[in-house]
């Protein structure tokens, strides 16, 4: 792992001790990883407290986020997207999702683009 690899893994875990609330520590978290990956943008769905529903957190920020789903699996197909499912013992807590402008269409190419997918993180 390269040392810029490390610095944000550290700054995300930093933010993740802060103790901030769920959604702004999301946001920032959200902001730290479009700018150390690079990404054009990055979103965070993550569980509505106290409900089953789930929302958004996005950096950069939009006017008109998308509205609260009752499921992930409601998410719209972003195919130039990198979608990671986010779990915790077998939970699934939220997904989180970035834009690098590194994701081809295709899932086979030859030149070893990053694939459109979805990974697990646990």
């Amino acid at each position: 792992m390269s040392h810029a690899e490390l610095a944000l893994v550290a700054s995300v875990a930093k933010l993740l001790s802060e103790g901030l609330g769920t959604e702004a520590t999301l946001a920032a978290v959200a902001e730290t990883l479009r700018r150390g990956l690079p990404a054009t943008a990055v979103s965070v769905w993550f569980r509505e407290p106290g409900t089953t529903a789930f929302r958004v957190a996005q950096a950069p920020p939009t006017p008109d986020p998308p509205a609260h789903l009752r499921s992930l699996a409601a998410l719209p197909p972003r195919p130039d997207w990198r979608r990671f499912v986010l779990e915790h013992e077998g939970t699934r807590l939220g997904v989180l999702e970035a834009r690098t402008g590194l994701i081809r269409a295709s899932t086979s190419d030859p030149r070893g683009a990053i694939r459109s997918g979805v990974d697990t993180v646990t």
